[in-house]
């Protein structure tokens, strides 16, 4: 009787301990995946320095929408041929930019660009091919999703009710407060459990489901400072927390979220954040609060952030920034890399000054220069470039002086 009864008590307290150490997140068919509240930190694979590119939608539409299977397989292992070949390791391969999926989801519609029509039938997966065509030519391969974006107008009314989103968009009382319009865009507001919830599902899912090294997010945040933007969730949830206060917990929860449901479905899996470099509106005006990421674990793997910024540029220069990200008091678990740009020497973007245009215009070696002034940050652990259409454009012209340079780095 003595050895039933200590039975059932260690069974009892199993339970106790079990229901105390988890927490549920709602996928689109109403399953319930139990996670951890807290995961150990795994850190992340790269054994060497991180040296990545970004895929971004923009450079699929261009390059691999409306293909068929077979020349998908073709052109994206050729696109990733010539990626390994210049020296890069890492590929950040964009497959939910507006709440629209690359890839077989249970969570969100499937993207017009795989698909034809938003929420098409995929004729093939495309970050499953991408992911099989990385490891082939030897790329960890990051999906890279935008958590908070949504549709524009046009687009909102053609998402299901049979999505979270569609669901949200027919309720008058859920539109605008669970999904916010922001000028032409709709955002989800991470003020509701509801949508946090539905993001750290997404990122599991892909966890769960594909091979990927890692999984991204960049800089889009909250949309506005606008304070009518999350007024309703802001009465109900706030408390005594300030309004910027109480958006960046909501972001921390967000991430942290995010965070957990990938370590809790593939622990190797890592994750990483590329906020805007300018700290100041990371932290005012986007609502990210960098500074907790980077000094706690169970946030996030690494921090790249933005730093597209030349020399000369007024207020913000390349160095001014990146002495101010160097100067954070980083945790020794989570890595810094810096992000370059790219774009700004493809002639096509607006500068700010003429002093910014003149740097960029007359140099030859820009991202070689920033990535040696990188490296000499104690805790510098590698860099991505922004774009690949930019990097690898179909006519060099100056940007092959460029690339030639900081090939010669790698």
């Amino acid at each position: 009787m003595q050895l039933m009864k200590k039975t059932i008590s260690i069974f009892i307290l199993i339970l106790i301990l079990l229901s105390s150490c988890s927490k549920s997140f709602i996928g689109r068919q109403g399953y319930l995946r139990e996670y951890p509240e807290t995961v150990k930190i795994k850190e992340a694979q790269e054994p060497t320095e991180y040296r990545a590119i970004w895929f971004s939608y923009l450079d699929y539409s261009k390059h691999l929408s409306g293909l068929s299977e077979d020349k998908y397989k073709e052109k994206i292992s050729a696109i990733f041929s010539g990626v390994s070949d210049f020296g890069f390791n890492t590929v950040i391969f964009q497959v939910l930019p507006h709440s629209d999926s690359l890839y077989k989801s249970e969570i969100y519609p499937t993207s017009a660009l795989a698909a034809g029509a938003l929420g098409g039938a995929l004729l093939y997966d495309p970050l499953e091919i991408a992911t099989e065509a990385a490891h082939e030519k030897g790329l960890k391969i990051e999906a890279w999703i935008n958590p908070f974006r949504a549709y524009t107008d046009s687009d909102a009314e053609k998402v299901s009710e049979d999505t979270f989103f569609g669901k949200w968009y027919k309720d008058e009382e859920a539109r605008g407060d669970y999904i916010v319009k922001v000028e032409n865009r709709w955002y989800y507001n991470p003020a509701h459990p509801e949508i946090r919830d539905m993001i750290a599902a997404g990122v599991g899912e892909i966890a769960r489901n594909y091979e990927v090294d890692g999984i991204h997010i960049d800089d889009y945040f909250y949309p506005t400072t606008d304070a009518s933007f999350d007024e309703k969730a802001y009465l109900k949830y706030g408390g005594s927390l300030e309004l910027s206060d109480f958006r960046r917990d909501n972001v921390n929860q967000t991430v942290k979220g995010m965070y957990e449901a990938i370590k809790a479905e593939k622990p190797s899996v890592y994750f990483g954040i590329s906020p805007v470099g300018n700290i100041e509106n990371c932290y005012e005006k986007l609502y990210a609060d960098i500074y907790t990421w980077v000094e706690n674990e169970g946030y996030a793997d690494y921090i790249a952030p933005q730093l597209y910024y030349s020399f000369k540029q007024n207020f913000y220069s390349y160095t001014y920034a990146l002495e101010k990200w160097k100067g954070l008091s980083w945790n020794k678990n989570v890595k810094f890399y810096i992000g370059l740009s790219a774009y700004k020497l493809s002639g096509l973007y607006t500068y700010s000054t003429e002093e910014e245009k003149n740097d960029w215009e007359s140099s030859t070696d820009m991202l070689a220069r920033q990535l040696k002034m990188g490296r000499e940050a104690e805790n510098f652990g590698g860099f991505a470039v922004f774009s690949y259409s930019n990097f690898f454009p179909e006519d060099d012209g100056k940007i092959a002086e460029e690339k030639n340079n900081l090939k010669a780095l790698l």
